[in-house]
C-alpha cells in the first residue's frame, strides 16, 4: 500500500530524482517499523530474528519501488523514452532484491520453525 497509496503523497519530499529509487527509499522507511519490530518481539536475539528483520527490508523495498514505478509515465514532465529507459535501469535491480528477500524470509521462517541458533 505504501507504494499505491503513501508514494503519491510524498512524492515531491523524497529525495532521488527517479521514481524508482524514490519507491526504494519510501520502502526502506516503510520497512524499518516492521524489521524493528521483529527484532524487538523476539524472546531472544537469534540469527533467525535478524535474517527476518532483514527480509522485510528486502521484501518491502523493490515491492513499493515496483508500485512507485507504475507512476512513471502519469506526469507531464516524462516521455516515453524516459520510462522506458528507468524500468530498464530499475527491473533487474528490484527482482535482485525481492528474490534475495524471498530467500532471505523463507530461511529465516525454515530456521526459527527448526528450533533456531
Amino acid at each position: 500500500r505504501a507504494g499505491a497509496v503513501l508514494f503519491p503523497m510524498v512524492l515531491p519530499w523524497l529525495p532521488t530524482r527517479d521514481f524508482s529509487s524514490k519507491g526504494f527509499v519510501l520502502g526502506g522507511l516503510v520497512g524499518l517499523p516492521f524489521a524493528i519490530a521483529a527484532l524487538l518481539g523476539a524472546p531472544g536475539p537469534t540469527w533467525s530474528t535478524a535474517i527476518l528483520a532483514l527480509a522485510y527490508l528486502l521484501l518491502m523495498s523493490p515491492v513499493t519501488a515496483y508500485l512507485a514505478l507504475n507512476f512513471t509515465g502519469s506526469t507531464p514532465f516524462t516521455s516515453r523514452s524516459a520510462v522506458a529507459r528507468e524500468i530498464s535501469t530499475y527491473i533487474r535491480p528490484m527482482a535482485g532484491i525481492g528474490g534475495a528477500g524471498a530467500v532471505l524470509g523463507i530461511a529465516g521462517a525454515a530456521i526459527r520453525l527448526l528450533g533456531g541458533l
